[in-house]
């Protein structure tokens, strides 16, 4: 049959695509705490080289990125790559890098690759669509495979601060973690952020990722903040005002939240953790922010946790399965 690239790519590929994404997905959440243990310890391993380097090389780390190494499929064998870099990150000069395993995202690479070969043969089509339009026909799916990886590593890896080794870094002021492309698109997962007062601070700076700890709110209104990717430790929040404030990702730990009032806040992808909420009201708010367009996504959350929580409010003892009354 003589039939085009663009022509194979446009009838008998997307669904041959969906189905590649559909069984990486299944396959990478069946294998999920395995993964996200083998990353954690591949940071790990990562952090104690970098101590080893700087004692002998005492230059600061302005960014870490792990990255999907794109060369590594042409060998056969697909690796993530860690690397730190100096004071300008991803635009200065690599200090090092170290290549771990990835096969646990390519476990449907090879079907993928068959399914597609077998389509051609019984279409006829070998004299019209070669090995190398096979190989760019599947090379478009990896901006899929990298945001899997983004996925999973987004929530155990932004816990960055708490690997052993990382109290004995050199790190800049400005120091970030981020996952994507080698030197190309990426995401932050940890950025490391000075003490900032919510009610104090200069208006042009961000409070996202900002770390919060044994603060105080009294009567606050919080109004029209983004507060995403932040977190409180043990801090109390009394007779509060929250209204249009974006929590996405936020994370409540050994925290106190009493007679506050929650109007039109996104709390997707949050975290509560020994956390005791009473006398509280909830009103309009987004506990789960389901994406309209799947390829046009700005971020993803996980459905909001509640664990060993106390409260009193049944809106959330319905989203938590681990709230006490």
């Amino acid at each position: 049959m003589r039939i085009s690239i663009a022509e194979f790519e446009e009838t008998y590929l997307p669904a041959m695509k969906e189905e590649f994404k559909q069984n990486t997905m299944d396959s990478v959440m069946e294998n999920h705490d395995a993964i996200c243990e083998q990353l954690w310890k591949e940071m790990e391993t990562t952090t104690e080289f970098a101590v080893k380097f700087q004692q002998q090389i005492p230059v600061p780390i302005g960014e870490i990125q792990i990255s999907l190494l794109q060369t590594s499929l042409y060998l056969g064998k697909p690796q993530i790559g860690i690397a730190a870099y100096d004071m300008r990150g991803v635009y200065g000069n690599e200090l090092f890098q170290i290549k771990y395993d990835a096969s646990w995202l390519f476990t449907q690479w090879n079907k993928y690759q068959d399914r597609i070969t077998k389509q051609i043969e019984e279409l006829h089509a070998e004299n019209y669509i070669h090995t190398e339009a096979v190989r760019q026909m599947m090379y478009k799916s990896i901006p899929f495979l990298t945001q899997s990886m983004c996925v999973l590593a987004k929530y155990p890896l932004r816990e960055f601060e708490r690997l052993e080794a990382v109290d004995k870094l050199l790190l800049t002021e400005s120091f970030k973690l981020t996952i994507g492309g080698y030197r190309d698109w990426s995401r932050i997962l940890y950025v490391k952020r000075p003490q900032l007062d919510i009610f104090f601070h200069d208006s042009m700076e961000s409070l996202c990722y900002c770390r919060f700890y044994e603060a105080v709110y009294n009567r606050k209104e919080f109004h029209k903040l983004d507060l995403r990717y932040t977190k409180f430790v043990h801090c109390e929040f009394v007779h509060c005002h929250f209204q249009n404030v974006a929590f996405q990702d936020v994370v409540f730990e050994h925290c106190r939240i009493y007679h506050c009032t929650f109007e039109n806040v996104n709390f997707s992808g949050g975290t509560f953790m020994d956390t005791t909420l009473k006398k509280n009201v909830f009103h309009e708010i987004t506990w789960h922010e389901e994406p309209e367009n799947v390829t046009e996504i700005e971020d993803f959350y996980k459905n909001v946790e509640f664990r060993d929580c106390i409260t009193d409010d049944e809106t959330i003892l319905k989203e938590g399965i681990q709230c006490e009354k």
